[in-house]
């Protein structure tokens, strides 16, 4: 993760709402609002996520291991929001 920051990501996502405003000094700033769904498991929690993998890389940035992932809170939906 840490090659990644600063790096732009591609993600599929909903804008939900958005809106403009303009500071003091005229210029805009743009204020977006979007929903994302990630599968975090399957099969009702009993299935590794398709979507999420842990990728571990050696020095070199060699792949060493590959790890799946699974987080399940039952058959619930679970919904919240996240800020970056």
């Amino acid at each position: 993760m840490a090659r990644r920051v600063g790096r732009k990501v591609r993600l599929a996502a909903w804008l939900v709402t958005g809106k403009v405003i303009h500071t003091r000094q005229g210029k805009s700033m743009q204020f977006l609002t979007f929903e994302v769904e990630i599968v975090t498991a399957r099969n009702s929690g009993n299935t590794d996520s398709n979507q999420i993998a842990f990728t571990l890389l050696n020095e070199d940035e060699n792949v060493t291991t590959v790890k799946s992932f699974r987080y399940s809170i039952g058959d619930a939906i679970e919904e919240g929001f996240y800020s970056a």
